[in-house]
């Protein structure tokens, strides 16, 4: 059983990821080059600018207006784990393992696309991901995936948020201390 499903409107998402990308666009207009954050908020505007791409992408291609996505168990991601193990030992892949794990992790943790259906095998999920998903798409959902599965968090930000906001908190400090 799924620890939470979601219902993502693709519309909707693309215009939150555009309103945080225009945000993090300013962030980093205010920021001195020589900042930490400097380069952290640039690589999560190019993330930004990946998952925008690969929504785009449905956007066009495929005639739905939402997809639902759903977050894995601990057994679910396992199992999908040694799965992915054994095929790449099995067949002597030599593709990315991050990349062939995302592959699963879409597989798995969507429940209704375009790209997947009830009537469909394991294998058959696998080989659709694979084979007709963007790679911005892909990192999207699979992220989408990932923070529909952990739980007990919902209060709190996550550890790289953390470290996010107190370098920020840092680097104001020391240029209002500097001025």
């Amino acid at each position: 059983m799924p620890l939470q499903t979601a219902e993502f409107v693709i519309d909707d998402e693309i215009e939150r990821l555009e309103a945080e990308r225009q945000e993090l666009a300013q962030t980093v207009a205010d920021l001195d080059p020589d900042n930490p954050m400097f380069e952290t908020t640039v690589q999560e505007g190019n993330r930004i600018d990946q998952f925008l791409s690969g929504l785009e992408y449905a956007r066009t291609e495929w005639d739905v207006e939402s997809i639902t996505l759903i977050g894995l168990t601990g057994g679910e991601i396992r199992r999908m784990k040694n799965h992915l193990d054994d095929e790449i030992q099995r067949q002597q892949l030599t593709v990315r393992k991050n990349w062939r794990e995302a592959v699963y992790v879409v597989a798995f943790g969507t429940a209704a696309a375009p790209y997947v259906d009830d009537s469909m095998s394991n294998a058959q999920r696998i080989d659709a991901v694979d084979a007709e998903l963007p790679d911005g798409y892909l990192a999207w959902a699979e992220q989408q995936i990932n923070d529909l599965s952990t739980v007990g968090n919902e209060r709190r930000a996550s550890f790289s948020e953390l470290v996010m906001e107190k370098r920020q908190t840092s680097a104001e400090t020391t240029t209002s201390t500097s001025s």
